[in-house]
C-alpha cells in the first residue's frame, strides 16, 4: 500500500498538482463513477438519507436567511476575493519576471 501524501507538507502548487493527478487516475474515475451510480440508484428508497437531506436543507435555509449570517458571508467572500486577486497578481508578476529572464 503506497504511503499517503501529507498535503500540509507540500507547497500549494504541489498540493494542487497531486490532488489533480489523484483525482484523474483511471482507476479512481471508474471507482467514483461506479459508486455514484450505485448510490443514485438506491437513493429514492433510502429513507434515512431523505430525512438527513431534508433536515440539512431546512437548517441551511434557515441559517442563510439570518441577517448576521448573510453579513458574515458577504464579508468573508469579499475578503477571500481580495486575497485571491492579490495572489493572482503576484503569480502574474512572477510569470512575467520568468519570461523576461528567458528572453
Amino acid at each position: 500500500m503506497p504511503k499517503r501524501v501529507k498535503y500540509k507538507d507540500l507547497t500549494p502548487d504541489l498540493v494542487a498538482e497531486t490532488a489533480w493527478n489523484h483525482l484523474t487516475e483511471t482507476k479512481k474515475i471508474q471507482e467514483m463513477t461506479t459508486n455514484y451510480a450505485d448510490s443514485m440508484t438506491k437513493l429514492p428508497s433510502n429513507i434515512p438519507a431523505r430525512n438527513r437531506y431534508i433536515a440539512g436543507v431546512m437548517a441551511w435555509t434557515m441559517s442563510m436567511r439570518r441577517s448576521e449570517v448573510k453579513s458574515a458571508i458577504r464579508t468573508a467572500v469579499k475578503s477571500a476575493k481580495d486575497i485571491k486577486d492579490q495572489i493572482v497578481e503576484s503569480i502574474k508578476e512572477e510569470i512575467k519576471k520568468k519570461i523576461a529572464i528567458v528572453r
